[in-house]
């Protein structure tokens, strides 16, 4: 992640790296004071791997990889956001496997925005517990 916090600019910004992501694979949500963007990045290859059943009869996955240097799995990001900030604050846009964020400095010195266009919802959970995204916790808002 790199972040650009130019005293000179109202708006700090963020830019992630997630690279081969879509917007349905990726939640970005406010819980507390905390922007937590989250995810999985999963192997186009999973296939590639063996089963083996050991002398136990425990199964264990044997990746048949000679080289592998792309990292795959869950992630997750926090980062404290300025006392005050929400939801209608902080715009987000995913544009070729970059995810870049941005929020005021000052929350208390910009207006909520009253709606947001479909693409600044990051996170696919609509509540209904049927979304994508992880599921809600109380306090949390999603973007």
């Amino acid at each position: 992640m790199d972040m650009c916090d130019d005293p000179d600019n109202p708006r700090i910004t963020a830019v992630l790296e997630l690279p081969g992501l879509k917007q349905e694979d990726i939640s970005v949500r406010i819980e507390a004071d905390s922007l937590i963007v989250q995810g999985e990045r999963r192997s186009p290859l999973s296939a590639w791997t063996a089963i083996d059943a050991d002398s136990s009869g425990q199964s264990a996955v044997t990746p048949k990889f000679k080289v592998q240097e792309l990292k795959y799995g869950a992630f997750r990001r926090d980062i404290v956001l300025p006392a005050g900030m929400q939801v209608g604050h902080v715009r987000a846009s995913l544009s070729e496997g970059m995810l870049t964020l941005s929020w005021p400095r000052n929350p208390l010195s910009e207006p909520l925005a009253l709606e947001h266009a479909q693409e600044d919802h990051l996170d696919s959970d609509d509540g209904s517990g049927g979304g994508g995204g992880p599921a809600r916790t109380p306090g949390s808002a999603n973007i």
